[in-house]
């Protein structure tokens, strides 16, 4: 396995998307502060959990030379247009927010 240089990461980026995940969870904190049921939940400690994954996606993926998703740049165009067709295919055959508009544009 080849060496991981970081002397081109950006730090400065790093650190605004950490900023940023702390201020959301203090802002989520400080929104449910009254709400018992919230509170109970687990809200904060469900947003912190997914932080924490995604801290470690982004880490990973920034591990990962750009020439690689570059080759894969085409695979991951062809997976986004079948989620899209998908969720297009879901919402209008199961009615959820499709069922309504039409509902209401037809009378």
């Amino acid at each position: 396995m080849r060496n991981i240089s970081w002397r081109h990461f950006d730090f400065w980026l790093l650190g605004s998307v950490a900023f940023l995940t702390v201020f959301g969870v203090t802002m989520i904190s400080s929104a449910i502060a009254g709400n018992i049921e919230l509170v109970e939940a687990n809200t904060v400690l469900k947003q912190i959990i997914f932080a924490g994954i995604g801290f470690v996606v982004l880490i990973i993926t920034a591990m990962i030379d750009y020439r690689y998703w570059g080759a894969l740049s085409s695979l991951c165009g062809l997976a986004n247009v079948a989620r899209l067709r998908a969720s297009i295919w879901i919402t209008t055959t199961t009615g959820e927010a499709g069922y309504e508009y039409h509902k209401t544009t037809t009378r």
